[in-house]
């Protein structure tokens, strides 16, 4: 009897890294990668989206631009820009 006293029964040795724990640490980390990719696809599309809407505002703006400076000087030629 005393010697069940003096050696409490213990955990065996993990020997594998293959444990229901390990399991779910790398479940956990695949939800995190993908939660991460799903937030980054949703920043990059609205991103994307403000782009083409500044390319367009910058397009009208420059016709109009255009068109008002030609108001205010009909002769006036725009120099061609170089590239």
């Amino acid at each position: 009897m005393q010697s069940s006293l003096l050696n409490p029964a213990m955990m065996p040795i993990i020997t594998s890294i293959d444990t229901s724990m390990y399991r779910g640490v790398i479940v956990e980390r695949n939800r995190s990668f993908e939660e991460y990719q799903r937030e980054m696809k949703s920043r990059v599309t609205s991103f994307e989206t403000y782009i083409n809407f500044m390319k367009e505002e910058t397009q009208k703006f420059s016709e109009f631009w255009l068109k008002s400076i030609n108001n205010l000087c009909p002769r006036f030629v725009i120099p061609k820009e170089s590239k």
